[in-house]
């Protein structure tokens, strides 16, 4: 998902992720019974629905520490239904909150159809010339920042480069984010200058065509509340490895290859599997867009809907 922060959805993002649900949070809307406080969107990451980035790169770490000691706890005690993105988010809310039992509703997120659709050859081509992409590629989307464990990714990506086991790049796709100066002076360095591209923020229609393009989706992140990015590869029909941790797995199931995300190894190693493999990857590239299609944001809303109805 590449969301641009001044994008209108990312400002409703804003209202109704980062609760607790007032009217001087949002707009007055007679139809939403968030605002008065009987339903909450409980999602992890707060982080993602930031609009401002320059004061996001300065105070993001006091304010999130603010926010989750402070509101978040209020807005859980006040919820009579609690939205969160996936089950393993929900047993982490009723685990830390057990008063929470029972009143938590998994409403998963979807995919866009347009991420279904492969691009023609033609449009792929002058996507990735703009970009400056050449050649098979890996492929990471996500802010840059810590919890998309990146320095990892790296580590992992030299580590195959220097044995000489793949001809690929390494193509990072998402906005700045922060404490990712590790992130840079790695990718700089002399054995990966030439291997790594940023790309910067990437609008949906061009994003679809990295995902479709590239040989292997690359997302070890350390946590997700949800995963986006997964479903997201899956369905332009990229062969994914991602963590086996937190939501990650539960989403991916048995359609992506999972790895240890603190072993820059076994990062390493499923990657030269997914790389040198085809069949593999052909096997998990139709895995995924089987899986994908389960996840969709019709159904989304039937869910959150009812429990509209269930709070009003």
């Amino acid at each position: 998902m590449a969301v641009h922060p001044s994008a209108p959805i990312q400002r409703i993002g804003h209202c109704l992720y980062a609760g607790p649900f007032s009217r001087e949070k949002c707009p007055r809307d007679p139809f939403d019974g968030m605002q008065d406080s009987r339903l909450a969107a409980a999602t992890v990451p707060v982080d993602e629905v930031q609009a401002r980035p320059d004061l996001r790169l300065v105070t993001h770490e006091r304010i999130k520490t603010l926010y989750f000691r402070t509101l978040i706890p209020r807005a859980l005690k006040q919820a009579e239904r609690i939205l969160a993105i996936s089950e393993s988010a929900r047993a982490n809310i009723e685990r830390l909150f057990p008063s929470t039992v029972g009143r938590v509703v998994t409403t998963p997120g979807g995919v866009a159809a347009h991420f279904f659709t492969r691009p023609s050859a033609e449009v792929t081509r002058a996507v990735l010339a703009r970009l400056g992409i050449s050649g098979p590629y890996m492929l990471s989307v996500g802010t840059l920042q810590p919890r998309k464990n990146l320095p990892r990714l790296l580590e992992a990506f030299a580590l195959l480069k220097r044995e000489g086991a793949i001809p690929h790049r390494l193509v990072l796709c998402g906005e700045p984010g922060w404490a990712n100066s590790e992130v840079y002076q790695r990718a700089q360095a002399p054995d990966l200058a030439e291997h790594v591209v940023f790309t910067g923020f990437i609008p949906d229609e061009d994003l679809v065509c990295l995902y479709a393009a590239g040989d292997v989706f690359a997302y070890p992140s350390l946590y997700e509340g949800f995963g986006l990015p997964v479903v997201e590869a899956m369905a332009a029909g990229a062969a994914v490895l991602t963590s086996d941790n937190s939501s990650l797995r539960e989403v991916a199931g048995d359609a992506a290859l999972l790895c240890d995300p603190l072993s820059i190894e076994d990062i390493a190693a499923k990657l030269r599997r997914l790389a040198n493999e085809p069949d593999l990857r052909r096997d998990f590239v139709a895995r995924g867009h089987r899986r994908a299609t389960a996840y969709t944001w019709q159904e989304c809303a039937g869910v959150t809907l009812r429990a509209y109805r269930e709070a009003l």
